[in-house]
């Protein structure tokens, strides 16, 4: 479903546009891969661009979904069913802060897998309690948690 507003575009990427191959890949695997695919992802960018199933921008954006959102002036959302295997990331750098599962983080560029539900942030920052953090990189984990280098 594609939603137009004036200067930007916002793509509720909920529904299937490519079928996925079946072959390298089992029942189970394959179920998995589409429902990542159909999660309720909104991606809103400002004058968009989209070639090879990337969209990006270098104007501004925001990306959305149940437990994070990403904003930054640069964004490349890359979603390709049909590769093998599939290819589901976003990278976004410039002015770049990040939710993820009710924490904010701050960095000059984030690269995220969301089939591995993972991701890194370059020089990036965030905070505990009371106590401020950061380091060279913070890596994302699956079960919300995250690992700091170079602090």
């Amino acid at each position: 479903m594609l939603f137009f507003k004036p200067y930007s575009l916002c793509l509720l990427l909920s529904t299937t546009l490519f079928l996925l191959p079946q072959s390298g890949f089992s029942k189970d695997t394959s179920n998995k891969i589409e429902e990542i695919f159909n999660e309720g992802i909104i991606v809103d960018l400002k004058n968009p661009q989209f070639e090879n199933n990337i969209l990006s921008t270098t104007e501004g954006g925001v990306v959305t979904n149940d437990n994070m959102r990403i904003q930054a002036r640069e964004i490349s959302y890359t979603r390709k069913k049909d590769a093998n295997p599939p290819i589901f990331t976003l990278e976004a750098q410039g002015d770049l802060t990040f939710e993820y599962n009710g924490r904010l983080f701050i960095g000059k560029r984030l690269e995220y897998d969301f089939l591995k539900k993972r991701g890194t942030i370059y020089d990036a920052r965030t905070d505990i309690d009371d106590w401020y953090l950061g380091g060279e990189t913070i890596s994302l984990f699956p079960d919300g948690s995250f690992e700091t280098k170079q602090a």
